[in-house]
């Protein structure tokens, strides 16, 4: 996807930028003691890299070095802005924990994500209902959409995601 994204019709693929996807894990998930473990795309067969300019950053949460990424998860784990290094991030902590109007936006958030989470899981309920009607009825999908009064509007949508 990244790819699609960062090229436009008709260019080369060698004119992908570099790019990096990064997880910030809990804990060490490759158990090393590393503050990050960068992968890139190779050739199992040869060890070749791809060389699309495409890297993964797994970041080990429970790293404590004094270094950035030390500070950082250091920072992302702390609860009081008073005590997180970078001014920036303990600003926008202290702004959405103590202020009236960033705790206001910070619920409008929240209370988004749940809709969005509902919506996705009804979603995914409909789906499955739709497949079974088709499966054990032998319907169509529009039948099966029919019996589950499905309305007009929606119908396109389950239609691609079936």
């Amino acid at each position: 996807m990244l790819d699609i994204e960062n090229l436009d019709i008709n260019q080369d693929f060698e004119e992908l930028p570099e790019t990096y996807t990064i997880f910030i894990t809990e804990h060490d998930i490759f158990g090393e003691g590393e503050p990050y473990y960068i992968y890139d795309w190779a050739n199992r067969m040869n060890g070749k890299l791809l060389g699309d300019g495409a890297h993964i950053l797994y970041v080990n949460g429970d790293y404590h070095g004094h270094d950035d990424i030390g500070r950082l998860m250091h920072d992302l784990k702390c609860k009081n802005p008073a005590d997180i290094y970078n001014k920036e991030l303990a600003e926008r902590v202290r702004y959405y924990k103590e202020s009236q109007k960033g705790r206001e936006e910070m619920c409008q958030i929240m209370e988004d994500l749940r809709e969005e989470t509902r919506v996705e899981t009804e979603e995914r309920t409909i789906i499955k209902a739709i497949k079974n009607l088709m499966e054990t009825l032998n319907m169509t999908s529009e039948q099966a959409m029919d019996a589950l009064k499905v309305p007009e509007k929606d119908k396109l949508v389950y239609r691609t995601k079936l």
